[in-house]
């Protein structure tokens, strides 16, 4: 059987006007590595019926190349992030700080995507709270869009009584101003370098092929 994406590009280069046909789906597509999604995202999709899930985390060299080369297909991505975690431990000290700061280059750039928010594996509620507040902070909810794009997700609770995530218009989650509080204590108990992340990063620049701070990336070459 020929190779998948070899097909592909044999059948949607097939036109005589030498613009190649869209591509869509009915379900998401399963992508494990950022090989895989870096070729689907080649394609031209077809409008809002074309849609991959990313299971795993993105290298972040990886979000930042698609964010200036395919802001389109990054929009119509399911980020499964959570995928290939053991526990919530794991999750909180191997993973958290690295969403938490695509969050921020996300919000920075203006780009949507949704999270997949597993609520089988967040069992923890300060945690599933803590997910969810952060799909709100880095705006994928339209009402959460107009916003500064440098701030810290402290400034943000701060502004906000309540965090308001509408997942499509019949369903809507709240977070309260408590329930952020809970959610920002429980990283200090686990992990207190997300924890002064929320305090001290309003925003992250790409340095070494990893995102950082970028005040202390600007102070360090000073």
């Amino acid at each position: 059987m020929p190779d998948i994406f070899d097909l592909l590009d044999d059948v949607t280069t097939r036109r005589h006007n030498d613009l190649p046909y869209r591509i869509g789906n009915k379900y998401p597509i399963n992508v494990y590595n950022h090989e895989e999604l870096q070729k689907w995202l080649s394609f031209v999709p077809m409008g809002n019926c074309f849609y991959l899930q990313y299971n795993g985390v993105i290298p972040d060299e990886v979000l930042v190349n698609l964010a200036e080369h395919s802001r389109f297909g990054l929009r119509q991505m399911i980020y499964n992030f959570s995928y290939g975690c053991a526990d919530e431990d794991q999750f909180v000290v191997q993973v958290l700080p690295q969403i938490y700061k695509q969050a921020l280059f996300l919000r920075s750039h203006a780009i949507k995507i949704l999270l997949n928010i597993d609520t089988d594996f967040f069992k923890t509620r300060e945690l599933l709270n803590l997910m969810k507040l952060i799909d709100c902070f880095y705006g994928k909810n339209r009402l959460e869009f107009v916003r500064p794009h440098r701030q810290t997700l402290y400034e943000y609770c701060a502004w906000k009584r309540r965090a308001y995530l509408e997942v499509c218009p019949w369903v809507h989650f709240t977070v309260s101003r408590e329930e952020m509080r809970e959610s920002f204590q429980y990283i200090r108990k686990n992990n207190y370098e997300v924890f002064d992340m929320f305090y001290s990063t309003p925003s992250v620049i790409l340095k070494g092929g990893k995102l950082v701070n970028e005040w202390t990336a600007n102070k360090s070459t000073d």
